[in-house]
């Protein structure tokens, strides 16, 4: 049988208002008027219809494309349906046309979401079962890869990319994704299941390589380090932000094995004599030594930062520890003060001297 692509116009206006696709035209209307009738659908479309036959009206039915044979009808219905929005008609088409509910609109997608959350909320038994069946889903190597190359696919869209991105960067989003956050960290079970995930992935040469290429990649796009950097100082100007990420940094920070892991880092990075050179020249140029000047400039013209680092400074468990750290620095130059080490520093100096003195002649 043939596919026809028709439309449903409103009596009131003229305005095309849906467009769908039909084997049998003569009965497609009074199909449509039944179930809005009955209230068998509760969508845009048999709401729309209700609502003119409360008024009195009918929708008014036209064929707009007969599908010639062989030709697939699901691209024409999203072809008419494209063109016909992008002309300014307001449709009450759920979807950009096709089976399935492939391309809803984002109001649709909204009113989906909120529907699918208030459920989950009020059904804890069938948010445990879908989590457990996504779960599921997520172990099977076969449809893991089948649903990453889909994903992959619809980023490359630039349609659905920014469709994406505008739904991430939703208000709305960011709370949930925010609360969804904190109570997963709650989880003890959770903290640990991400941890080993993520020790998984660093312990890994080719994850942790893979993991470096993509955020290399990001950070490589202006407009990605842009957005990324507006969130992170807008994160940061929250004072309680700022306390919460220190005690973070100073607990890890005490931890032994992350000491020496970052002991054992910094060893191994002087010893190669590129990365030591250019280190050297950063903290040695002019830039440097200004942006830094202005930095504390900057910090100790705030009365409380003031107040609070000279009340730290001068108490006596800081005392104790300048003291302690200053001889351990002591032992550890000491240690490292081997004769290579002594003539190499002696003759830097004498170096430096020297064009200290071809400077102020020339001056002279």
């Amino acid at each position: 049988m043939t596919d026809y692509i028709y439309c449903l116009r409103c009596p009131e206006t003229g305005d095309v208002r849906y467009i769908g696709k039909t084997k049998n035209p003569k009965t497609r209307l009074a199909s449509h008027v039944s179930k809005a009738k009955s209230m068998h659908l509760k969508h845009h479309c048999s709401d729309w219809i209700r609502s003119l036959l409360s008024k009195g009206f009918r929708p008014e039915f036209e064929i707009i494309f007969e599908v010639p044979i062989g030709e697939d009808w699901e691209f024409h219905e999203k072809r008419l349906v494209t063109e016909y929005r992008e002309a300014g008609q307001s449709l009450v088409n759920l979807t950009g046309g096709g089976r399935g509910f492939f391309d809803p609109s984002p109001s649709i997608l909204a009113l989906r979401g909120e529907a699918r959350r208030k459920y989950l909320k009020d059904n804890p038994e069938a948010k445990d079962a879908l989590g457990a069946a996504v779960a599921a889903s997520w172990a099977d190597p076969i449809r893991r890869a089948e649903r990453i190359d889909a994903i992959k696919t619809a980023w490359k869209d630039p349609e659905k990319r920014r469709r994406f991105l505008d739904g991430m960067r939703d208000e709305g989003a960011i709370k949930r994704r925010s609360a969804a956050s904190k109570r997963r960290y709650e989880n003890p079970a959770a903290v640990a299941k991400q941890s080993e995930r993520m020790k998984e992935i660093w312990n890994t040469p080719e994850r942790r390589q893979e993991a470096s290429e993509r955020s290399q990649a990001a950070w490589a796009d202006p407009e990605v380090t842009e957005r990324r950097v507006a969130a992170i100082k807008a994160t940061y100007a929250k004072p309680e932000v700022r306390q919460r990420a220190s005690e973070i940094n100073r607990e890890i920070g005490a931890r032994p094995e992350v000491k020496r892991a970052k002991s054992e880092k910094s060893a191994a990075a002087w010893q190669d004599e590129k990365y030591r050179s250019s280190i050297l020249a950063t903290l040695q140029s002019d830039e440097f030594k200004s942006d830094q000047a202005e930095r504390l400039k900057s910090r100790w013209k705030d009365p409380d930062h003031r107040q609070k680092m000279q009340a730290a400074r001068w108490t006596p468990e800081k005392r104790r520890e300048q003291a302690e750290r200053l001889a351990q620095r002591q032992k550890k130059i000491q240690e490292t003060m081997t004769d290579e080490v002594i003539e190499r520093r002696n003759a830097s100096i004498k170096a430096s001297w020297a064009r200290r003195k071809a400077a102020k002649d020339g001056a002279d």
